[in-house]
């Protein structure tokens, strides 16, 4: 074999070998924020079961039960909470003054909760009194063995952008969160023209048939990358790298 060929035959398989590390450490690297996610999700969750337990609400005293949604927001980092009854009536509001018309919900975002008494997680949705892009968890309030009630905590996506931000991710590369329909909740780059759109088809695909891996692609923006995900086995949510082709080790096909 010529010299010159047996180089070439090396070098390659060095860049390979590097190639192999990135994509692997850039997985790890989603799968750990994917770990964030899942995080904030089950705090809140376990925020709303702990406050579904107060006294207040056998007693029908809402008033008091305000009070205490109030100081629980007020810790849990979250936008809002509702007490909803089985009407989709809306009974509390921490951030609407005790007495005031409270509108019903126009949407069930949580039909599973009552029927199944177990939490669930929405996917990314338009506020119905802010109008802007909200994510909530949801718990039954079990009376008895039977839901008689629910808790919600909206919050901001902009929670979630708090976890790609706090990755430090090097210049250039693209991280987004993606819910269980597809529908970016935050992005590290470009993020007021992303958030609340459907992610690229290609990344879907690539999310409905395993819970991590690598591929070539294509942001939204128009950067070609090599993406790397993880997506969590709890909550179908996913969080999506995409490292740029400019990189020197991200362009010899997904692995």
């Amino acid at each position: 074999m010529p010299a010159w060929l047996l180089a070439v035959g090396v070098s390659y398989l060095a860049y390979e070998r590097e190639r192999d590390a990135v994509v692997s450490a850039t997985v790890q690297t989603a799968r750990s924020m994917t770990q964030g996610v899942e995080r904030e999700l089950a705090t809140s969750i376990a925020v709303l079961q702990a406050l579904g337990t107060s006294s207040r609400i056998d007693d029908n005293d809402l008033r008091r039960f305000q009070e205490r949604a109030v100081q629980t927001l007020r810790f849990s980092g979250g936008d809002n909470i509702l007490l909803v009854d089985t009407e989709l009536r809306v009974l509390v509001s921490a951030i609407t003054p005790f007495g005031e018309p409270l509108p019903p919900l126009r949407h069930d975002r949580f039909p599973q909760v009552m029927a199944t008494g177990q939490p669930a997680v929405s996917d990314f949705f338009v506020g119905q009194v802010s109008k802007r892009g909200q994510v909530a968890v949801a718990v039954p309030v079990m009376r008895g063995g039977k839901a008689v009630g629910r808790l919600e905590m909206l919050f901001s996506p902009s929670r979630f952008a708090q976890i790609l931000e706090r990755q430090g991710l090097p210049e250039g590369w693209t991280a987004a969160v993606i819910d269980h329909q597809g529908v970016i909740v935050a992005r590290n780059r470009n993020a007021e023209q992303f958030v609340g759109k459907p992610t690229a088809g290609m990344v879907l695909d690539q999310l409905r048939q395993r819970a991590e891996g690598s591929f070539q692609g294509r942001t939204q923006d128009g950067i070609d990358v090599m993406g790397c995900f993880s997506r969590s086995g709890t909550y179908g949510w996913a969080v999506v790298i995409g490292v740029p082709e400019t990189s020197s080790t991200a362009s010899c096909g997904a692995r």
